[in-house]
């Protein structure tokens, strides 16, 4: 029998429906039910446990079924932004204790201009905040979106702040979860931001809110979870190099937004998709290179190439944005 991720054995229904899965990933659940002996309900909780597992994706005309090894990558990089989700909150403590300075140093360090915390409340308070900074904007301008906020109620800047940024010639990185990517708000505002020169991409899970200017002066949310407290701004070196930092590693890992690439960007076909499909199915070069009857070489310049066009380096991505894609259909 095999085992979950925990330790917990899978159950055989749900081996069953797996197996049946890889070899029919557009059938029903009830012709799936039928083939599998099972009753219909039965096999709806197998396949929810299976999409719980990272071993079954939701594609436009029904399922893909992920090798394990894959599913396990999804579970280890779930395990990471666990890890930089509590070292983000490990930041905004560190942060809130840095604004508790005696009230002279607090008034000098504004007066002097050095660097150090505010805490601002107030949505009106916060929009001006996040204005002024953008305005002062003249390199760089780095956005998180987490899962829980939408792109238009005041997690990311509002559209004419962006053209005003992306006109002056500053560059606009929007970092968004991937549940992001069905809704027409954020398809709205990121396929403008493209258009204008931003670059968007997403990631599975984004720990928290965080605008970044300048590489000099970081928001994020005082409690994450109560957007009345306000924001916390940052201007402490080694605070913003850490917020950057972990922008910059999510950002590597990110897919990008269709947008971001050309207007179309062209399917595989023949060759290329029979070896789109072995690497979705977790084949290596080697054994693409055997069933296709082609040398280990080529077979690695066919793969760079899809890499490339989907905008990762990472073979189980690929996968995941072929199936968004519909090229795997």
């Amino acid at each position: 029998m095999s085992e979950t991720s925990d330790g917990e054995p899978i159950a055989e229904e749900s081996v069953r429906v797996y197996r049946l899965r890889v070899i029919h990933p557009t059938e029903s659940d009830e012709q799936l039910a039928v083939l599998a002996e099972l009753p219909a309900a039965r096999v709806t909780v197998a396949q929810r446990d299976l999409l719980e597992l990272g071993l079954l994706l939701r594609s436009p005309d029904g399922w893909s079924a992920l090798p394990p090894g894959r599913a396990a990558e999804r579970l280890m990089a779930r395990a990471e932004l666990d890890i930089a989700r509590r070292n983000l909150t490990l930041a905004t403590v560190r942060a809130r204790l840095h604004g508790l300075e005696a009230p002279f140093r607090e008034a000098l360090d504004r007066r002097s201009g050095a660097k150090g915390v505010e805490h601002v409340t107030g949505a009106a308070a916060v929009r001006a905040q996040v204005a002024g900074l953008a305005h002062g904007a003249r390199r760089s301008v780095r956005a998180q979106v987490d899962a829980g906020s939408r792109i238009t109620d005041g997690a990311a800047h509002p559209l004419p702040l962006d053209r005003e940024l992306l006109r002056r010639g500053v560059r606009v990185r929007y970092l968004c979860a991937d549940v992001h990517r069905g809704a027409p708000e954020f398809r709205d505002h990121v396929a403008e931001v493209c258009e204008l020169g931003g670059e968007v991409r997403t990631v599975s899970a984004v720990p928290a809110r965080l605008l970044v200017y300048d590489d000099a002066h970081a928001l994020l949310p005082a409690d994450p979870d109560r957007p009345e407290r306000g924001t916390v701004g940052v201007r402490e070196p080694a605070l913003v190099g850490f917020l950057t930092a972990l922008f910059d590693h999510l950002w590597a890992r990110a897919v990008p937004f269709v947008e971001n690439g050309p207007a179309h960007v062209r399917p595989p076909e023949g060759t290329e998709l029979r070896v789109l499909r072995g690497i979705a199915a977790g084949r290596t070069n080697d054994a693409l290179a055997r069933e296709l009857g082609v040398s280990p070489r080529t077979v690695t310049r066919i793969v760079a190439g899809l890499l490339e066009r989907l905008g990762t380096d990472s073979r189980f991505r690929a996968g995941v944005r072929a199936v968004e894609l519909g090229w795997l259909s």
